[in-house]
């Protein structure tokens, strides 16, 4: 038997490694960025949601990271006291070439006023990009496991045109 002062460590260690080696997982690191990426839209924290998405972001919509930090600023600002809650996130991770791992959070987006209260400007063309899963893909890029930034978001609901009318006060 050893000694307890020998033990006792190795024992810390291997628990503390363990932990680590759970929190690190792709999947646990794509569905965590997905919600600090949907929090700093709630609090309107548009340095963090900035801090988030790759300089290299470009979507289906054409829109870069400047057009991305630009049209959600205008679009929720008006908005302020929303909660963005996502709903059940699924991960799935995509294998590809690249010499880091890529991964996709597919959610619902629910969007509510503090208190559970409904939104009344939530049109019902907005209502339908809400009913249909966002995907918001997710690459790591460095060796550093809690490194990974927003590539890409999908929504299949959501065209340009509609981007185009929301950002002008239509929809």
């Amino acid at each position: 038997m050893g000694s307890p002062f020998v033990v006792l460590p190795i024992a810390i260690s291997v628990v503390i490694g363990s932990s680590l080696a759970w929190h690190w997982q792709p999947h646990r690191q794509i569905e965590a960025h997905t919600q600090k990426f949907l929090r700093s839209i709630e609090s309107q924290d548009w340095q963090a949601m900035q801090g988030l998405v790759a300089d290299s972001y470009q979507d289906d919509w054409g829109m870069d990271q400047a057009e991305l930090l630009a049209t959600t600023r205008q679009l929720l600002t008006p908005m302020q006291g929303m909660r963005v809650d996502p709903v059940d996130i699924q991960v799935t991770l995509q294998t590809e070439s690249s010499s880091f791992p890529t991964g996709k959070a597919s959610t619902l987006i629910d969007l509510t006023r503090r208190g559970n209260s409904p939104l009344p400007w939530v049109s019902s063309t907005q209502q339908q990009v809400l009913a249909t899963p966002f995907g918001f893909v997710w690459q790591q890029q460095s060796w550093r496991p809690d490194d990974w930034q927003l590539m890409k978001i999908e929504n299949p609901a959501l065209q340009s045109q509609d981007l185009e009318q929301w950002r002008s006060g239509g929809l």
